[in-house]
């Protein structure tokens, strides 16, 4: 038997048919191979997708010019480095940027960005 709680499965049971506890009488049979943590999508109990690893908290400066570069936007992105004295030499002497560096966060203000346009040049950063 399988106890599911908002479409997720917390329980799979083992029940003697004709001595099943009156509070699990409504719970349905187990499908060969469903199991704990399984989730029901509308028309089947399917594993649920891994979680989204965490975003990393710095990026190599050269990793952020290659992949500005590599979407066209690096000259948009050094314009904008260089149009403030304070952030260009936070740039200048930076090893790496840390990912919450008004650097980074200002930019995609300047650049227009959403946040999920701001993870997926993160991301990319850091595959580089």
């Amino acid at each position: 038997m399988l106890i599911v709680k908002d479409d997720v499965v917390v329980n799979v049971i083992d029940v003697d048919p004709g001595n099943v506890p009156p509070e699990y009488a409504a719970a349905p049979e187990a499908p060969e191979g469903v199991g704990v943590g399984m989730v029901w999508d509308g028309s089947a109990f399917v594993r649920p997708a891994p979680p989204t690893p965490p975003l990393p908290a710095t990026l190599a400066k050269l990793a952020i010019r290659d992949e500005a570069a590599a979407q066209g936007i690096w000259s948009d992105l050094k314009t904008f480095i260089a149009a403030d004295a304070d952030r260009q030499e936070r740039w200048d002497l930076a090893i790496a940027i840390p990912t919450d560096d008004p650097i980074l966060t200002d930019a995609q203000a300047a650049l227009g960005w959403t946040d999920a346009q701001t993870e997926v040049f993160i991301r990319a950063c850091a595959a580089r």
